[in-house]
């Protein structure tokens, strides 16, 4: 535990994010055109980002899920309530660091708290933190039930100015020349049409439901 917390507490921590359903009001600002939390919660989910603190927590973990698991780091985290609606079964949180208070409460009256061990707990049922003093580090496990986008804004204005530059490259369509040829005469046409309307309909005047005319109602 104390090679991970070393790593936790000097790694290069983010404190931009897109995890606006856990953060205080106060903490959610405007970063250009994207509304974004400040507050240091990150995502660690590929081992060539960060391979000696993710290995250290591949060794540790008490469930590991091959390449579906998941994981978030948080620093100092106070989580408004919340629940984690995306995550599929049950979760694992580990508290590290010098701090006191910080427990995790739940809606079913459950509080989780307690420093280096790990918890298991559900996140589908809503939660909160209460504040604490110190530094605070906490490592989630978890398996998504989709796909996982992107927490990092980096990805978000990325991906914004990606698309608007496609919307600028997109080949513009060309106008139509306005239809020249002259109308066709339907006039025979639609009063055939008429015909066997009227004549569908005398078919089915006085009949049980059956289906075939939109009056009946018979399934």
């Amino acid at each position: 535990m104390e090679k991970l917390l070393d790593l936790m507490s000097k790694r290069k921590w983010q404190k931009h994010c897109l995890r606006l359903n856990i953060a205080q009001p106060e903490d959610i600002k405007m970063s250009g055109s994207i509304k974004a939390a400040k507050i240091y919660s990150n995502v660690l989910n590929k081992r060539e980002k960060e391979p000696e603190l993710y290995d250290a927590i591949q060794e540790l973990a008490p469930e590991w899920w091959g390449n579906e698991t998941q994981i978030t780091l948080n620093k100092d985290l106070v989580c408004k309530r919340h629940r984690d609606h995306g995550n599929k079964e049950h979760s694992y949180i580990l508290w590290l660091g010098d701090f006191t208070g910080g427990a995790l409460n739940f809606d079913d009256g459950t509080k989780v708290e307690g420093k280096g061990v790990w918890h298991k707990i559900n996140g589908h049922i809503h939660h909160w933190n209460d504040p604490h003093e110190g530094s605070k580090y906490s490592i989630v496990l978890y398996r998504g039930t989709r796909k996982q986008k992107s927490r990092s804004l980096a990805d978000a204005m990325r991906a914004k100015r990606a698309a608007a530059k496609a919307a600028q490259t997109a080949p513009q369509s060309e106008p139509q020349a306005p239809c020249t040829d002259p109308l066709p005469d339907t006039s025979a046409e639609q009063q055939a049409n008429a015909d066997a309307d009227s004549a569908e309909l005398t078919a089915h005047d006085g009949c049980q439901p059956c289906g075939h005319n939109p009056s009946c109602t018979e399934a």
